[in-house]
Order: C-alpha cells, then structure tokens, then sequence
C-alpha cells in the first residue's frame, strides 16, 4: 500500500534533519509497522508542498498499518519574523534535527543532537550547562536559545524529549530575532498534538546504574476541534560522581484548539528540575601543563556538591487567518527559572595528579532567579507591485527580565572546605557546615526591551528574489552604559536556477548582550571587577553559499561566511575583565543529509574556522587564535536497514574535533579527538504492543580526551567514557 497522503515521504522510516534546505516534522509521522525500516532520511515537507512539488517516490514491500501525523500542521517560526518558509528560500545556513534522531541517538541534552553538526563545538559540562556550545567559533551565550521562537533563559534546562526538533539558524540573526549571538541561534519546537491519540512508554538503562523512563502521548480531543500532547520524563542515575549523573524530572503540556477556519490556538506548558554535579573543570597543573588524564567517569567533586535547576514555562500563540494573503500571529510566553549552584573548586593541581580544593555547601536558598516575560505581534502578507511580487512581515516584540541573586553577604569560612587529594584516587572528608545567616538579595537587573521590525522578500520573476529588513532595539536595563537604540539592518540576493538548487549572498548587523565577568579565575584567584556587566555589542558577517535538493531524500549544502565582533576576556596581567579586542572569524561549511541508497542515510558536515584576534590593548595578541576553537570540525553518521531482516537497522556515528589553544596567547595547545559511537534498533511489529529495541555504545574505544575548555582560559572538561545504553519503545496505543 502508498504512504498515507499525510505522509511527504516513507511514514516507516525515521527522519533525522537538514542542513539547510527542508523543515522535518520528524515525530508527527510515525507508523506502526512496515516491511522495511531504519534507513531513510526523507524529508517532509509542509502540506500544500508536499503535494505540488513531491517526485513518485518508489518503494519495495512497503506496509504501513497508521500513522501519527499532527493535528494541525506546524507554523513554525523557523525564519524569525519572516514566518514559515522552506529553507531553501532563506539565505541563511539553517539546520533542523529531529526527535527521530535524538531517539535513535538516544540523545537527551542539545551538546548530544548538536556533535551532528559541523558549526558547532561542545564545551563540556560545565556546572551542568546545556547549552554550553561554540556555535560558528562563538560561545552560544545569553541570546543564543529559543522556545518557539521566542527568547528563553539559555541557563535554563531543555529536555529534547519535549521538543520536535532543535532548529539551528547559524550566524548573525539580529534581524530575524534580535539580540541574538553571532554563531547562531538554536530555536526549540515544541511537540504539537497529533490526529491519531497514541501513548509510548520509553525506558532505558544506562550503564553503570540508573534508569530512564519517558511516557509520550497525544491526540485529538471529541470531534478533533481539540487536541493535547505530554509528555513526562524521570531520570535517575548514580550517586553524583560521574560528569554524567543526575537527577531529573520533566512534565509537558500542550493544548491546540481550532476555534474557527480562520483561527487556531496553541498552548504549551512544560515544568522541569535537575540535579547533577556540580563541577568547574581541572587548571593547568603547576607546571604549566595539561592536567594528567584519569578515570573520566570519576569526578574530582564528593557527592553533595551538586547543583540544582528549575524551571517552568507557559507559552501562549494565535494564528488568524485575514485572508488569503495575510495572517496575523501573536504570541506571549512567561518562563521563571532559579539556578542553585554547589561545587568544588581546584585551585592547585599537580603534575602527579595531586590537588588542592575548595568545596562549597551553599545554602540550598542561595540562587539565582529570572523572571522573563516576552510579547510579539508579527503580521505576514503578499501583495505585487506591477512585475514585483512582496511577501512583507513587519511586527514588534516585547521583553521584560527581571534577575536576583540571593544570598549570604557575610563570612563565608563556615560553608567553605580546603581539601587535597590525588586523581587517581578521589576520596572526601565530612561535609563542611552549611555556611549563611538570613538571605538578602545582593544583585539584582530588570531589563525591558522593545523592538519594531519590518522585511520585505522582493521576487523578480522564477529565478531571482531579494531581502531587505530591519530591527530597531531599544532596550533599557536601568543602567545608562547597558542601554542600547539601535537598528539591525539585514540584505540578501538570492538566484534560483531550479526550484530545488538557490544561491545567495548576504550581509547581516546583530546586537549581542554583553558578558558578565566571573568572581574568580580558573586558578581560583579573584578578579578585580567580579560579576561586572559588558554593555551589549554589534557584529557583522558577510555571507555566501548555496543549497541543493538532489533528490527527495539527498540535500546538500555550502557556506563561506566572515564575523567580526569586538570581545570580552580576562587580561591575566591585570586581572580585569573587559572588550579589550575584536575576534573575525573566516569560516566554511559543507553539509549533506539524506538517503544515498534506499535503506542508507547520512548526516555528515565539514567545518572549518579560521577564529583571528585582532585590534587588541595588547598588541601581542593580534594575529593568535581564539582560545577553546578547533579549526576543523568533521562529523559523519549513518543508519543502515537492512532489508534481509525487517525491522533491523545499524547505526555509526564518527566525530572529529580538532586541536585548540586554551589560551589567547597561543602557548598551550591541546589535542584534537575522535569520537566513535555505535548503535542497533529492532522494531519487533509482530509484538502487542509494538516494541522497538535499541542498544547504543557511546566512545567505542573509551578514549579519553578534553571535550570542553573554559568558559574562562585555564580549564579542563574530559569526555564521557565509554557508556552502554540499553531501551525499549513500547507503543501502548
């Protein structure tokens, strides 16, 4: 029997992503049973796409019993506020990863989707960070995430279980979604419910110890006017001294209502903790060198030093349609987060192995708070001036912040333990006292940020088209050094010699929050302007590529761009944090996604980044290498179905990072790596319920290396050891 004509492509066989050409709505179609399985890559196009411009695909044995496509299609904001287009039309690098993948990956946190990228670089785990990636040779700090669209807390938590698929716009963003970091922005796309109800149950054991349990389920509500998805997660592993272990529980709520043909509305609710340990990385030793490797699945940090995260969030958007050619959308969103953060700190360590540490048991109410609150209003329409055809957005966007640290402002020698120890054999003392009297709030910022925008995608005929567009930022964070005014301008030309092949070029302007300096170095000594705001900072790129569709199944992708943006660091002869240089980095990408053979499918990226300091107060660094930047980056994952078993499919992943300098002074450099991870999925259709088995083996060899440097210069993350990871999928309905 064909695919479902809900279905863009094979409904049996999961969908990974793009790089650049295609959105994937990867868990919206899933069937129960086919012949064969596990190797496609097809991609999915939105509904009035798919059936003008799908090629016949043609497929051998194939048997589809349902399927669980949504129950309205998506409106993703995957441009920005040039509402939901087909990438291939954007002249950005644009890379879309799927739940299908994070499944088959058995990927829970954004640093495991994003290592199947080429732009992006994982710093490790610092403190517990999710989003603590290099994106493009820039750290995806403060404007770095998205829910929806819409600005989130970067330091908040991001289940992948929750999300459809992690959207990646690499590069200067300001025009599409405001203050936005130069290498990129990563926008979450929230699980919408579907046509068919349907419940899976997920659990995996980890090995080691620990369990992971994952209920999935939605559909409609009555006549299908309404429907619901949720999602819940509970993670619990281990007794805190592995980088890996943590505590965790997720809870999601999503409510779509058709009220009228005109008017549908979205509701999205999700609430989240975690706990895992609290853990700053390894300094260079005394002299001078790397710190000596050891067992990376034991941490240097006793088990109650952790830290904890919580968040919960409330989404509200309504598209209404005005006619043919325009539509308005709203959208509010309100996030609280709160940080509590508990660690051990090395401030000596030697070439032996031998360290001196600080522990901190901090009061479980000292934290970190944030209150955020986001508004926008975008309006889309189409109108033709004589032989120019318009697609027009113009809107404006609201955001209030309100930020508290509260804590002890006294003594702190009461909740502070100096401890030594070796590497090779990590053991503890007593816990310390917990140190404090009552809390106060010892820093605090509200920040309010209005932004007026508008765009216009101009076309000239089939095969040439241009974008203008502007944003133009007041915001005011109560203080006159972080105010801001000013306008993000953005052009591009594109050429399209077919309608699945587009080149383009295009120049972009973006504000970027400025940093916030640390209390202490990575050595342990203080900084002399500790927890001190930058105010915020333009960048700039130029950027070309082109993108093609080959097949239904096979896209590739190339872009040559240049950043420049003035930067924050620690000058380690004066201790002082601040914008004392300008990093351009020259870069290059080339990605390919897709089915090379009907039941073999690839995502694989090349990356190069040429991360130059120029302009510095210290004249001696201009011309070195930015610190933690790999200049080559290499990934390459295939999933093979093997059609004499169906149901059965092999999977290999091989990551390649290259050499780093730690510092900015180029005089420390540090080994690249290559990462290697296996997996195999049986989907059992013959059983009731269904059952999909999988096994996954993360760092094959068990390599040891150092995944993450900094955030500041002289720190140390190693990468997961090997890790054998075992699950089943149980379709309950």
């Amino acid at each position: 029997a064909p695919p479902s004509s809900d279905n863009a492509a094979d409904p049996t066989q999961p969908h990974f992503g793009t790089h650049g050409s295609q959105k994937f709505r990867l868990a919206q179609t899933q069937s129960v049973s086919s012949a064969t399985t596990g190797g496609e890559l097809a991609n999915e196009q939105s509904e009035a796409q798919r059936d003008q411009d799908a090629d016949p695909v043609r497929l051998e044995q194939v048997t589809v019993t349902a399927s669980r496509p949504q129950l309205y299609s998506s409106r993703v904001v995957t441009s920005g506020v040039l509402g939901d287009k087909d990438p291939i039309d954007i002249p950005f690098s644009i890379a879309s990863y799927s739940s299908d993948l994070a499944k088959l990956q058995v990927a829970t946190t954004p640093a495991e989707i994003l290592k199947n990228d080429p732009s992006a670089q994982n710093q490790g785990n610092y403190i517990g960070y999710q989003n603590n990636v290099v994106l493009r040779g820039f750290p995806a700090s403060l404007g770095a995430v998205r829910r929806d669209g819409l600005i989130a807390e970067r330091e908040g938590d991001f289940p992948i279980e929750v999300y459809d698929r992690m959207e990646l716009i690499k590069g200067v963003a300001g025009f599409l979604y405001g203050f936005a970091e130069p290498g990129g922005v990563m926008n979450y796309v929230t699980k919408r419910p579907t046509r068919d109800a349907f419940a899976t149950l997920d659990v995996r054991y980890l090995d080691g110890a620990g369990l992971y349990s994952h209920i999935d389920t939605g559909g409609p509500i009555g006549d299908g006017q309404f429907g619901y998805r949720a999602n819940v997660v509970y993670q619990d592993r281990e007794d805190y001294t592995d980088p890996n272990d943590l505590r965790r529980f997720v809870a999601s709520l999503a409510f779509d209502a058709k009220v009228s043909d005109a008017l549908l509305l979205r509701l999205d609710s999700s609430y989240s903790t975690r706990e895992q340990p609290g853990y700053l990385g390894l300094p260079l030793t005394t002299a001078g060198t790397e710190p000596p490797r050891f067992d990376q699945d034991e941490l240097p940090v006793p088990p109650w030093a952790r830290s904890r995260w919580t968040s919960s969030h409330v989404g509200l958007r309504a598209d209404y349609e005005v006619s043919d050619n325009w539509q308005v959308q709203a959208q509010i969103g309100y996030e609280k987060l709160v940080t509590h953060l508990n660690f051990g700190f090395i401030t000596s360590l030697q070439p032996n192995g031998d360290f001196e540490e600080l522990i901190f048991n901090v009061n479980p109410r000292s934290s970190a708070r944030y209150d955020e609150r986001t508004a926008q209003l975008l309006a889309l329409g189409k109108v033709s001036t004589g032989p120019v055809a318009h697609e027009l957005a113009f809107g404006v966007f609201r955001r209030e912040e309100k930020y508290e640290f509260l804590d002890w402002g006294g003594d702190f020698s009461d909740g502070v333990a100096t401890v030594t120890g070796n590497l090779h054999n990590i053991a503890f003392g007593p816990r310390p006292n917990m140190y404090g009297g009552p809390l106060s709030v010892v820093d605090s910022l509200n920040t309010t940020e209005t932004h007026f925008f508008i765009g216009d995608t101009l076309h000239f005929g089939d095969h040439w088209q241009a974008m203008l567009g502007a944003r133009m930022v007041d915001s005011d964070a109560r203080v006159e050094e972080l105010n801001v005014r000013k306008t993000s301008p953005s052009a591009a030309v594109l050429y399209k010699p077919g309608e699945s092949v587009t080149m383009y070029g295009s120049y972009a302007r973006s504000l970027q929050y400025g940093s916030k300096s640390p209390s202490l170095d990575g050595s342990g000594l203080e900084i002399v302007n500790p927890n001190e705001l930058q105010p915020p900072v333009e960048a700039k790129q130029y950027e070309v590529g082109a993108k093609a569709r080959l097949t239904r199944g096979l896209e590739m992708a190339v872009a040559l761009y240049r950043i420049e943006l003035p930067i924050d660091y620690l000058d380690d002869t004066t201790h002082v944090y601040g914008r004392f240089g300008e990093q351009v980095n020259q870069g290059a990408e080339f990605t390919v996604t897709g089915n090379i053979l009907s039941n073999l499918a690839v995502v694989a990226g090349l990356g190069y980044i040429d991360a130059e300091l120029v302009r510095n107060v210290d004249p001696t660094l201009d011309g070195n290498k930015a610190a933690a930047i790999a200049k080559t980056t290499a990934n390459l994952f295939v999933n093979y179905g093997v059609s004499q078993v169906p149901g059965l499919s092999l999977n290999a992943g091989v990551y390649r990072v290259g050499s780093r300098y730690l510092d900015l002074q180029n005089q420390v450099p540090v080994d690249g790596y290559v990462r290697t991870d296996l997996g195999i999925q049986y989907r059992l259709s013959a059983f009731a319920p269904e059952l999909t088995l999988r096994l996954n083996v993360t760092n094959l060899f068990d390599d040891f290396y150092w995944e993450g440097l900094g955030p500041f210069s002289h720190q140390y993350t190693p990468g997961q050891g090997r890790t054998f990871i075992l699950s089943a999928q149980m379709q309950l309905f």
